[in-house]
């Protein structure tokens, strides 16, 4: 008799995706009446859910027996890292993945792609491939589901002004799969409707003319600045946390409205604004400005890190100046208020936006997470650890926006799905404290492990069970 093996061959795991066997064995002849043990060695092109047929016939063809089995398989993923700066390869450990590195001038329209996970260019302006090659990978992540990862750089010996990494990609093949305009933002006169949230403190330190001050800077944003699109919350912390005004459209009457309540806070109470700051966890929006007034009085903001989608405005109510250990800096850059402060006599950057004239924000910063946008399977690890400068980009319709730069709320991590594949872009270099540091390294670790278009791979325990008639599979959860 001849045993027969045939292997499936390779395409993504799914039940209703597999494909024409990829060749078969050479048949193995057994010998009539004799028991013996058999050993073949297989190699599986895929990852994941994988079958095999044995398929026993007889010396004249006859088929006698076949059956299918079904198998797990499981490897480190593939990395192709093309460098510029490949310093970020040392964050991830060998038994993660195997890493192929190239110089740039080694990516070329012919390299096979086919073989690997993901592909992470760092450091390398577009002009050093041709137009060729980046389609060619364009093409890849799109129909064959290659990850794809661009790192901007430390734009070292570059003026702010000069273009950066990022934007040499602009109008390629690769640009339409990548989850961030790289260039900056229109410059829009008339902005889209506006989410506005007033954060006003009202503790007791705040009566007199601090609560005046307050409720004048309020009147005069909303008169100013707010139009009948546009949408306004104040909450009051103090003697509590309320809504005093909840989304409520600015129209002319909702703003007597407004102003109206404004009129009659009262002072009184602590000076705590965390619960007012996680009251505005809910519901929020990207591009949401924040307008916080406080004479600064008050513990550490542990919930700032909830909003850093925000631009945020802040004052500093009573103040000739803010020194820097204040809280009040965690949000933004404070306009000292005092008595003669005049709301009218500053530009607010929110609100009177001016076009950016150069290319890359310089300044050290510590990332903000915006775990709060994301569903929990879909967090990416963030530490507090610090970054130099951003290429300045802004987000794309459907993309993931993982973390941003404090303050300014420009871009650092972000993905989007471009086909079958999924793109990630960092506007910053990796640092070496970053790579030194365990918590550094799993984050870069899982940044990459996410462009992957199989994930988790030890998560779930499979069996399955083909009875010929039916095909019952079992997926469950591993227990970590």
């Amino acid at each position: 008799a001849r045993l027969a093996i045939t292997r499936n061959s390779g395409l993504p795991p799914s039940l209703s995706r597999f494909g024409e066997p990829l060749g078969v064995t050479a048949p193995i002849r057994l010998e009539a009446e004799r028991d013996g043990r058999l050993r073949q060695r297989l190699h599986f092109v895929g990852v994941g859910l994988q079958f095999l047929d044995l398929v026993l016939a007889q010396a004249d063809g006859l088929v006698g027996d076949r059956e299918r089995f079904f198998t797990h398989v499981n490897r480190p993923l593939k990395l192709l890292a093309v460098g510029g700066d490949n310093r970020w390869t040392g964050a991830i450990a060998n038994n993660r993945a195997e890493i192929t590195v190239l110089n740039p001038v080694e990516l070329t329209a012919a390299t096979d792609l086919s073989d690997f996970d993901a592909l992470v260019i760092s450091g390398v302006a577009a002009d050093e491939f041709s137009t060729e090659t980046l389609h060619h990978v364009a093409t890849q992540v799109a129909d064959a589901g290659l990850g794809f990862m661009l790192l901007n750089g430390d734009h070292a010996g570059a003026a702010e002004e000069n273009e950066t990494i990022l934007m040499s990609y602009a109008e390629t093949p690769i640009d339409p799969a990548l989850p961030v305009s790289v260039e900056p933002r229109p410059f829009m006169p008339e902005p889209p409707p506006r989410q506005v949230a007033f954060v006003m403190d009202v503790s007791g330190s705040m009566a007199g003319i601090n609560l005046a001050k307050s409720q004048e800077i309020a009147r005069y944003i909303i008169n100013t600045f707010l139009r009948p699109q546009d949408r306004l919350d104040v909450l009051l912390f103090g003697g509590g946390d309320t809504y005093l005004i909840r989304d409520a459209l600015m129209t002319d009457s909702n703003k007597a409205r407004a102003i109206a309540a404004i009129d009659t806070i009262q002072a009184g109470g602590g000076s705590n604004a965390n619960g007012a700051m996680a009251l505005l966890e809910r519901d929020r929006q990207l591009d949401c400005g924040l307008v916080f007034i406080s004479d600064g009085e008050i513990v550490e903001l542990d919930a700032v890190n909830t909003h850093p989608d925000c631009r945020a405005t802040v004052f500093a109510i009573g103040k000739t100046s803010v020194p820097a250990s204040s809280p009040l800096n965690e949000l933004a850059d404070p306009f000292p208020v005092t008595a003669e402060f005049d709301p009218a006599g500053i530009e607010i950057p929110y609100f009177k936006p001016e076009p950016r004239d150069r290319f890359f924000e310089p300044g050290d910063y510590t990332p903000l997470p915006l775990n709060r946008l994301m569903h929990i399977s879909d967090r990416l690890p963030v530490p507090a650890l610090p970054l130099a400068g951003t290429a300045i980009t802004y987000l794309r319709e459907n993309a993931d926006l993982i973390a941003v730069r404090p303050k300014l709320t420009d871009p650092v991590l972000a993905y989007r799905a471009y086909g079958a594949g999924y793109v990630g872009v960092f506007t910053t270099a990796i640092p070496d404290a970053w790579l030194s540091a365990p918590e550094g390294q799993a984050a870069v670790t899982a940044w990459i492990e996410r462009l992957a278009a199989y994930q988790l791979r030890d998560r779930y325990t499979f069996k399955l069970v083909d009875s010929r008639a039916d095909l019952a599979l079992t997926i469950a959860l591993r227990a970590q």
